[in-house]
């Protein structure tokens, strides 16, 4: 992921952070006002259309780049694959999740795995979407899942792989 070049940071990258900042403080009000016009955007070739597609590819980056960061660097023939489950502990099939929320999930598994095609097509697909709800659904799903995996306590060293 590029989001710094010559010290001065992209304005996907700024937006992105700023949205990560404003669901960090729970500040809902604020972040809502601040993914209506990202969101709204006339399609992919409006300056707003290019901004959602950038900070959603930005987001996507920051998830997959702070798995590997917790996680480490994986062995050859290895590659991480996120798994979601419910909140009774079921493990759900991408499927099954919402198309916003599988968008999020398949891009991230996509990169970990460094198909760049398969995140290409799948951040395009979220671009060229043309329900406002899907493409703000999207947007938080991707948010929720930075914050969550910011928050979340890791040990120092993962742990080994089971023998």
């Amino acid at each position: 992921m590029v989001s710094d070049v010559g010290g001065l940071a992209q304005p996907e990258a700024r937006l992105a952070g700023h949205l990560v900042e404003l669901l960090g403080d729970r500040n809902m009000s604020a972040l809502s006002v601040a993914l209506a016009p990202l969101v709204r955007a006339s399609g992919p070739r409006s300056p707003a259309g290019v901004l959602y597609g950038g900070v959603l590819r930005w987001l996507v980056c920051a998830i997959a780049e702070v798995v590997v960061a917790r996680l480490g660097v994986p062995e050859e023939g290895e590659v991480f694959v996120f798994k979601v489950r419910s909140s009774h502990g079921r493990r759900l099939g991408v499927d099954e999740l919402p198309e916003s929320g599988g968008r999020v999930l398949r891009s991230v598994n996509a990169l970990l795995a460094g198909d760049r095609p398969a995140v290409r097509a799948q951040l395009a697909a979220a671009e060229r979407e043309p329900d406002l709800v899907v493409r703000a659904e999207t947007v938080v799903a991707a948010l929720v899942w930075v914050d969550a995996l910011l928050d979340a306590r890791t040990p120092v060293f993962p742990d080994p792989p089971p023998r």
